[in-house]
């Protein structure tokens, strides 16, 4: 009796299990791949990521585009060394001749606008009318306050020209920060008015400083007119008279405050006493520069037109106050 083999029934396995591998291996050999083309790439021997199996990874992770960041303009120097940004425009001829010719045109255009600026507006002269300082600025509230307790009312000359010192040095002279000023209050205070009455509108407003300015204009006109047509050789500027009319719009500035505070009654008494205020400021201004400085001017006629231009000036004051105010008043 032979003897009893043991392990015979796992070598078979065995046998058999690398028949099987061995079967795979060939099956994956490349030798053992079809002559034809090959419509795939082979990734059998591609290794797995090191993450590969954990819970919430992805096994191959989508690859992450670089941060963006802009580039900057390109800078064109004309000098610029070949090869640089800009290079090629200023190498064209024509471009070149195009942009002398637009840098040309436009030095010309500044030129034509500076002299006709200085033709009908002379920037030293208007600066001049802003020469001030806050000593001036209080002084001269004053007087469109209370004219009536002023007393000298002539105007100061520098000593080497006929030219009228700086309004910081004078409180007689004309300037246009306060007239400025004392419009652009007045359109703030009255929409400020219309807001409290519950008609406030950006057109409305608009409204009200556009026919404020019209006015202006319109009063202006009319009394370079009538300097023109009447011959009357007074030494009044044009700014000079600019500044006289627009002080009107800071006696309008507190008749629109004691109208806030006092409704119709403070605005009726205030419309009277600044109307009167700006009258007799005007007259008393206005008096040297106007009204003739002989008595043979005074009895030929001349002397006459002065002083009912000077009338009407003073009595312009009053009637735009109220034309301009009445519409706002709080009843």
């Amino acid at each position: 009796m032979d003897p009893p083999i043991y392990g015979t029934a796992g070598a078979g396995h065995d046998s058999k299990h690398r028949g099987k591998s061995a079967k795979k291996k060939q099956h994956g050999h490349p030798s053992s791949q079809p002559s034809g083309p090959q419509l795939f790439d082979d990734t059998s021997a591609t290794p797995y990521p090191p993450n590969y199996g954990q819970y919430g990874q992805s096994a191959y992770a989508a690859p992450t585009a670089p941060a963006y960041q802009p580039m900057a303009p390109p800078i064109y120097n004309p000098n610029a060394p070949p090869g640089m940004p800009g290079q090629a425009f200023f190498n064209d001829p024509m471009k070149r001749m195009a942009f002398d010719y637009s840098s040309k045109m436009i030095d010309e255009g500044k030129q034509y606008v500076a002299s006709n600026v200085e033709r009908w507006l002379s920037i030293p002269a208007l600066r001049y009318y802003f020469a001030v300082d806050t000593s001036y600025v209080s002084k001269k509230l004053l007087v469109l306050l209370c004219p009536f307790a002023h007393t000298d009312w002539s105007v100061k000359y520098n000593q080497e020209s006929p030219i009228p010192v700086a309004p910081r040095y004078d409180v007689n002279a004309p300037d246009l920060y306060i007239p400025v000023m004392a419009y652009v209050t007045y359109i703030l205070l009255a929409g400020y008015l219309l807001g409290t009455q519950s008609r406030f509108s950006p057109e409305l407003l608009g409204i009200q400083a556009s026919t404020a300015l019209v006015w202006s204009i319109i009063e202006l006109a009319v009394v370079l007119i009538t300097l023109y047509v009447m011959n009357i050789g007074a030494s009044l500027k044009t700014f000079d008279i600019i500044a006289y009319c627009g002080y009107k719009y800071f006696g309008m500035i507190v008749i629109l405050i004691c109208n806030a505070f006092f409704m119709r009654l403070g605005y009726m008494i205030s419309l009277v006493y600044m109307g009167a205020a700006s009258a007799f400021f005007i007259a008393r201004s206005l008096r040297v520069a106007v009204l003739p400085s002989t008595s043979v001017e005074h009895h030929t006629g001349g002397g006459k037109r002065r002083f009912y231009l000077l009338l009407s000036m003073a009595a312009m004051q009053p009637a735009l106050m109220y034309w301009l105010t009445y519409h706002l008043i709080k009843t």
